[in-house]
């Protein structure tokens, strides 16, 4: 699995994408009548201090991580037709994006800045239950909801790079033709759902 430093270096050609419009279309999570909540813990720290507790690897750093997995999994509950925010983004991966963000804009608050970041993934959120489906990799193992294996069908059918059904299955013919897009775009092309190639799919447009 990819170090957060590694994820963070190859979300950067994203990080226009996010920073843009990051404060553009935050989800309408639970609020009193003036949109506003009380934030607890480590979500009230600012992205100053989120960049140094990141840069020295602390402890309170891995409870920042913990914190947004929790933040996370109570949108997905509260949220209205909602099963998962993320559909396909790692934690790791999220972290990066607000890390880019926190560099540029080290006063902004660490939970509006994720709250933020998942009201830019929510149109592509999951939202009904999706059972888990397991593609083998050389050097490891991708799970990914069977609608994120569809949607990527999907996105590379319009290309004219998969000619196969849109059934959820990442077989031979899904694996070429993501090989394909990996070639056209400028990736490593190894035919797998690695998280660089997925950004590349679903928000930058390859």
């Amino acid at each position: 699995m990819k170090s957060p430093a590694a994820l963070f270096a190859t979300a950067l050609f994203v990080a226009a994408l996010f920073a843009a419009a990051l404060f553009a279309a935050a989800p309408a999570l639970a609020a009193d009548g003036d949109g506003l909540f009380a934030v607890k813990g480590l979500g009230r720290v600012t992205c100053k201090d989120f960049v140094a507790e990141h840069k020295a690897k602390s402890p309170a750093f891995a409870a920042m991580v913990g914190w947004l997995d929790g933040y996370v999994t109570a949108a997905n509950r509260y949220a209205g037709d909602t099963y998962d925010m993320t559909s396909f983004e790692s934690t790791d991966l999220l972290i990066a994006l607000i890390e880019q963000h926190c560099q540029r804009h080290p006063d902004h608050v660490y939970a509006a800045v994720a709250q933020a970041l998942l009201g830019r993934l929510e149109n592509q959120r999951i939202v009904r239950n999706s059972p888990a489906l397991t593609v083998p990799g050389a050097q490891r193992d991708y799970v990914l909801y069977v609608e994120t294996v569809r949607r990527l069908q999907g996105r590379l059918k319009d290309r004219g790079l998969y000619k196969g059904a849109i059934d959820g299955l990442y077989g031979p013919g899904t694996r070429a033709a993501v090989k394909a897009f990996q070639e056209a775009a400028g990736v490593t092309a190894t035919g797998e759902p690695d998280q660089l190639t997925l950004l590349r799919l679903f928000h930058s447009g390859g």
